[in-house]
């Protein structure tokens, strides 16, 4: 029952705090506030060291005005009657990157990764600085007993009620001294017989200073210092997070785009099909085709059939995955904006506008992840020079200062002539060495493996850009390669039906043509749409992809000569 009442008191006080202050969701609210502005600020401020401009950065939940227009106009898909028409409305990429930024799921928690990151480094800042606290209580006391007489025993009762609060600061310095200040009240006063009010006021300081291991900002503010450049790791480790998230967002639009379009051609070829059979049947009834012939435009028909629906049920997947990618509704009618894939192919191939040699040095230079990985060497030797400080013996220094006064009045008072004063000296051999040992080595393999860690990282880099190089140039060659073949399937379609007129040709010729063309057509949709996507690529991992806040990037390239 007392732990009841206990828990129904405390209670009652946590509401009566929280309503006394406007709300506990007021408090959550302004809590949350202060917390946003912290770790914006630290993230604004790490920007600016590892990027050298400071980004927009929020965790706003607001809903993103694009997503919001969107679903204002775009209609809800009929799950009954998906008849592959065009949808009402079409996105194009700058949308649908603006789109992905704001809704997608991973992505929102890669954003929240990096603000609990700093709201870590505030907690970390925090305790190298000074760090004030206070504490009070009031209680009432009741002693019950008896007399020792067994004749006159009796109840006997004495109540008497206390008060205490205390206040003090302490913080650790740079010389990896730990200084404390505290001030501490006690008063007590008897509601039984005699009051006898008694208080004790104390004022106490302490400070204890390293002289051997442990001395110096190097031991003292490693914990700080290792914190501070992994925020900036994590804003490095982000962007490079965000540029290949708008890779992974343009590879799937332009996927889509690729998907569509082949879904086009499979429409046409199917159409073609239809068109010939017919053709070769009137043909076979004036003697100018045979009935295999027929036959086999026949079966191409069913094959192009086949071809379109699987094109369709294709496209209709990859869609919903796309949405579902994008963090938007699956039933939504939208679909990707079919100008964007001939704008790439107006514009034609981009080419980079420098050498080999210079985008090495380019990514070589200014990698963030490579420049994270070489400052994790510098790190891991800080970490084993504290490891070699710390076979010195402890030898530490303190100080200790201390007053008080008590009386038996009710009085917040100092008798500075009654103190007390104590330093000297405490000493501490290591004996044992067996955890400083261990640690030390330790802190050596955790080197060496950080060297190793960078030469491959270095290594891996120069290899990814040549690769990517390579493939550049071969997607360029295969792309001048299925346009040629495009050209040539057409010339070859139109050539061969006027033979197959004229009885020079026959069926299977034209459905032969049909299908080099419809394979030259896809063909040449897939390497201009691989060869986009691989420039981004490259452009990343030379460290040149710039993006927006909305998730748009730029590029310097010159166009392809042929």
């Amino acid at each position: 029952m007392r732990q009841r009442g206990k828990l129904i008191i405390a209670g009652m006080l946590g509401a009566l705090f929280c309503l006394g202050l406007g709300g506990c969701a007021k408090i959550g609210h302004f809590a949350r506030r202060r917390a946003d502005k912290a770790a914006t600020t630290i993230i604004r401020e790490k920007q600016r060291e590892a990027l050298g401009q400071a980004g927009a950065f929020s965790l706003d939940g607001a809903e993103d005005p694009t997503t919001r227009e969107l679903l204002g106009r775009a209609a809800r898909l009929d799950w009954g009657n998906d008849a592959f028409t065009t949808p009402t409305t079409t996105l194009k990429l700058a949308e649908a990157l603006a789109l992905a930024v704001a809704n997608n799921r991973d992505y929102k928690t890669q954003r929240e990764a990096l603000y609990s990151q700093a709201l870590a480094l505030t907690e970390t800042r925090r305790n190298f600085g000074p760090i004030f606290n206070a504490s009070g209580s009031a209680q009432i006391t009741h002693i019950d007993g008896s007399t020792a007489d067994a004749v006159t025993a009796g109840a006997a009762t004495e109540s008497f009620g206390s008060r205490a609060f205390s206040a003090g600061v302490s913080q650790v310095l740079a010389t990896g001294a730990t200084i404390g200040l505290n001030f501490s009240h006690q008063f007590t006063r008897f509601l039984t017989g005699d009051p006898l009010p008694t208080s004790v006021n104390t004022l106490s300081l302490s400070a204890v200073q390293p002289l051997l291991n442990g001395v110096g900002p190097l031991v003292t503010l490693e914990p700080l210092r290792q914190d501070e450049r992994s925020m900036i790791y994590a804003v490095r480790a982000f962007r490079r997070y965000q540029q290949g998230f708008i890779i992974e967002v343009a590879s799937g639009y332009y996927g889509l785009l690729a998907s569509q379009d082949q879904l086009h051609n499979a429409l046409r070829n199917y159409q073609s099909a239809l068109l010939n059979w017919r053709k070769l049947k009137r043909y076979a009834q004036g003697g100018k085709s045979t009935e295999i012939e027929v036959g086999q435009a026949r079966q191409k028909v069913l094959e192009a059939e086949a071809g379109l629906s699987d094109s369709q049920q294709g496209y209709s997947r990859q869609l919903d995955l796309f949405k579902l990618f994008l963090g938007l509704p699956v039933d939504l009618d939208i679909g990707p904006d079919h100008r964007e894939l001939e704008a790439v192919a107006a514009r034609g191939l981009l080419r980079p506008d420098m050498t080999l040699r210079k985008a090495i040095d380019l990514a070589l230079k200014d990698r963030l992840d490579l420049a994270t990985a070489r400052q994790a060497v510098e790190d891991s030797g800080r970490k084993l020079s504290i490891a070699e400080q710390n076979f010195l013996p402890t030898l530490d220094a303190f100080y200790n200062y201390g007053t008080s006064d008590s009386g038996d009045k009710e009085r917040l008072h100092l008798d500075l002539d009654n103190r007390s004063r104590q330093y000297g000296l405490n000493l501490v051999l290591p004996l044992d060495w067996t955890l400083r040992r261990n640690a030390y080595v330790r802190a050596q393999l955790v080197q060496d493996q950080a060297r190793r860690a960078y030469d491959q990282a270095r290594d891996s880099l120069i290899l990814e850009v040549r690769d990517d190089w390579r493939q550049l140039e071969q997607l360029r060659t295969n792309y001048r390669i299925q346009q040629e073949s495009v050209a040539l399937a057409e010339r070859q379609v139109k050539s061969t039906s006027m033979l197959l007129q004229m009885g020079r040709a026959t069926a299977r010729d034209l459905l032969d043509a049909q299908d080099a063309l419809l394979a030259s057509r896809n063909a040449a949709t897939a390497a201009l749409v691989s060869h986009t996507i691989e420039r981004l690529r490259f452009w990343n991992a030379i460290e040149r992809l710039e993006i927006d806040p909305k998730g748009m990037w730029y590029e310097n390239a010159a166009p392809t000569k042929r």
